[in-house]
């Protein structure tokens, strides 16, 4: 089944009226209440709707006749997104020009968020199209790679427990990274097993969130489109990240966390959807570069000590995988989804 496929959501034969599905709650509602739907659909929105005559569960923005006022109001509330954020960055500019505050960090972190949300609001928001393909592809995603999703939770709640129980033992993160983590000293020394444990070691617990929140989606594409190279490439990427911070950052003590892992991963979806963009959402290797870049300078705007390098290098591992990576090793259901404007595969009603 290929992301473009109306079959991958939930069937019905009760076609009689419109009724809204929950999770696994069913509702047969009037029409009101289904344009109260179309009025608050966001992207990825887990409530389906079911029209009269239709055979499939759909998000609002798929229903044929009603998508307009879902897209309608899906582009005001992201232009009420970005006047907050451009008054958010007003506030903290005068709050730091009258005050000793320094603000600077918060104000570029949010000018470069207001950039992405333009930037999204321009190639695809205001599109509809664009915007059918984005949510046909990431119920896809979401629906097909649970056990992607899971299996990556476990990754990452394991390593976390067992650095929560070994600093614990070792009484603090110091100890635990001159032990097992990526220590430039113990690395210069011959200990390169460290490259590989390092990574999963954590500064704090808001940096192994972040990590985690940023893995797990990331993940899920990459296993769409090549499972068998999303754990090597993680592993890969997260390598070479502690190898280039060692080589050109060396006068610092170690380095932790997997966002280079993260990259590598995102660098491998990027190439892959400049590759062979008429198999992804319009605009798609395009918007992650933009979100992935976005990302490096958030990070460095609100941590400046994250690393630039890591990233980097993470990045470039992952467009070159994702360069070299053969056709045949591209999933089917990835080639089978052609882009076709306009016109996506409908299930024939029984």
């Amino acid at each position: 089944m290929n992301w473009r496929d109306l079959s991958q959501f939930p069937q019905s034969t009760l076609n009689d009226d419109w009724r809204v599905r929950k999770g696994r709650t069913v509702e047969c509602v009037g029409i009101e209440h289904a344009k109260k739907e179309f009025a608050c659909w966001r992207v990825l929105n887990r409530n389906l709707v079911l029209a009269p005559g239709s055979h499939a569960f759909l998000p609002a923005i798929l229903i044929e006749g009603y998508a307009s006022d879902a897209h309608g109001a899906f582009i005001l509330a992201c232009r009420k997104g970005m006047l907050t954020l451009f008054v958010a960055i007003l506030m903290l500019y005068m709050v730091s020009r009258s005050t000793s505050l320094s603000l600077a960090g918060a104000i570029q972190a949010n000018i470069a968020l207001l950039a992405i949300a333009v930037f999204d609001h321009l190639t695809v928001v205001r599109n509809i199209t664009a915007l059918q393909e984005r949510e046909l592809f990431g119920y896809w995603v979401r629906t097909q790679s649970r056990t992607d999703m899971y299996f990556w939770t476990a990754v990452m709640l394991v390593a976390g427990g067992i650095q929560l129980l070994m600093q614990e033992r070792l009484h603090g993160v110091d100890e635990l990274l001159v032990r097992f983590g990526a220590y430039f000293p113990a690395l210069a020394q011959g200990e390169y097993w460290r490259v590989l444990t390092g990574p999963f070691l954590h500064a704090s617990l808001a940096h192994w969130l972040s990590n985690f929140l940023s893995l797990i989606p990331i993940a899920m594409i990459t296993a769409r489109i090549c499972r068998k190279a999303c754990i090597p490439l993680f592993l890969v990427g997260s390598a070479i990240g502690v190898l280039f911070v060692f080589v050109f950052q060396g006068h610092h003590d170690a380095i932790c966390g997997v966002s280079a892992g993260i990259f590598a991963l995102t660098g491998f979806i990027i190439m892959i959807g400049f590759r062979f963009p008429e198999h992804f959402p319009s605009h798609f290797y395009k918007t992650v570069l933009v979100l992935s870049a976005g990302d490096m300078i958030i990070a460095q705007c609100l941590m400046p000590s994250s690393s630039l390098v890591a990233h980097i290098a993470g990045m470039l591992t992952g467009i070159i995988v994702g360069y070299l990576l053969p056709t045949s090793a591209v999933s089917p259901e990835i080639l089978a989804s052609n882009h076709c404007p306009n016109k996506f595969t409908t299930v024939e009603g029984g």
